[in-house]
């Protein structure tokens, strides 16, 4: 197992909500440091290989990446279609 982890510089709305800044710690100087979204998904995929299994917080996560994805222009193919969540 492994992680990934990259801050991604936001292209619409790019000033942080003060309450999610408090719940993540994540500031907007933080946001400003931030690679584009579309050179984090290249480091990402690199990173994943050909055989990968996505592990998230809830359904949501894995189709705001396909939207987000959509709204780049970006393939989507490489997402896993089924999503079954552990239901924690």
């Amino acid at each position: 197992l492994d992680t990934f982890d990259v801050m991604i510089k936001p292209k619409h709305y790019c000033t942080m909500h003060k309450k999610v800044q408090e719940l993540t710690d994540i500031t907007d100087d933080h946001l400003a440091t931030g690679v584009q979204f579309e050179d984090a998904i290249s480091e990402f995929r690199r990173w994943c290989g050909e055989e990968f299994e996505f592990l998230t917080w809830g359904p949501e996560d894995v189709y705001m990446l396909e939207d987000n994805l959509d709204f780049f222009g970006m393939d989507s193919d490489w997402v896993p279609a089924a999503y079954v969540s552990a239901g924690i």
